[in-house]
């Protein structure tokens, strides 16, 4: 499924928090969305999702414009993953993905056998088959992140929003998540997620959206996007941009970020150059 967004703006009331912004995604493309706190992200997903009007500009997938959808369609279609879950009561691990289904079941009708065959393999493709019974609450926080990315799958979508979803996560955690979100592209599904670290986009990304006070700052792949100046305009941080080869021949780049004493040092040694 591909999903555009052509010129859009949106705020709240008349202020517009996104501004100007064009953006398209198809099968297969994972797009790393990267901007300062306050920069309107969350805003533009709201958007993506019809959940907020747009003051100009349209969302479209396959083509159509979402607001001639109704929310149920658009449910079917778009899997979101919210920066923030409460804490939900005690429900079991497949419970909490069976409620990915709710856009598919009636409003007087109860999950039948095809809503529990989804589920089952919402968690089959996560490979978490083995945690159905489990409470959900006593889960670690990575397995809690992938069986909402679960209940997302549930909802049989062809694009998946997640804003920030490896937020809290320790380390191994974020790897885990961040693999199980390309191996989901590699089968073809679209996403685009937000996160504070450029080097997501290096390792995962296809696509990237610099987003600075609601504006583009620019647009393109990882190479062609996080570079050394948009990475100083975005978030006022002076960084290195290294290429590293590992241990099985690939080369990657990676996103080194400067402590302001090393910054102060080299301009004061490129400063005594000059001179």
């Amino acid at each position: 499924m591909k999903l555009e967004l052509r010129d859009i703006c949106c705020g709240y009331d008349t202020s517009d928090v996104v501004q100007g912004v064009t953006l398209s995604i198809g099968p297969g493309d994972i797009a790393c969305l990267l901007g300062p706190n306050g920069s309107g992200k969350t805003t533009l997903f709201k958007a993506m999702l019809g959940l907020m009007p747009l003051h100009k500009g349209s969302v479209l997938l396959d083509g159509q414009d979402i607001r001639r959808w109704d929310r149920r369609d658009i449910a079917q279609k778009l899997g979101y993953i919210p920066q923030h879950q409460m804490r939900p009561f005690p429900f079991t691990v497949f419970d909490m993905v069976l409620m990915g289904r709710t856009s598919h079941i009636g409003a007087c009708s109860s999950p039948g056998r095809s809503d529990r065959m989804a589920a089952m393999e919402a968690l089959a493709a996560l490979h978490m088959q083995h945690l159905e019974k489990r409470i959900f609450t006593e889960l670690s926080g990575g397995e809690r992140q992938l069986v909402l990315i679960a209940r997302a799958l549930a909802q049989q979508p062809g694009i998946l929003i997640m804003d920030e979803p490896t937020a809290s996560l320790d380390f191994g955690n974020q790897l885990l998540v961040l693999d199980h979100i390309r191996e989901l592209a590699h089968g073809g599904l679209s996403v685009i997620m937000s996160t504070h670290l450029p080097n997501h986009a290096f390792l995962f990304g296809t696509r990237v959206l610099l987003l600075k006070k609601g504006h583009i700052l620019s647009a393109g792949t990882p190479e062609e996007t996080v570079n050394r100046e948009n990475m100083r305009s975005l978030y006022n941080v002076d960084v290195e941009i290294a290429q590293m080869q590992l241990q099985d021949s690939r080369e990657i780049r990676v996103c080194i970020p400067l402590s302001h004493c090393s910054c102060s040092q080299r301009r004061n040694k490129q400063s005594q150059k000059e001179k």
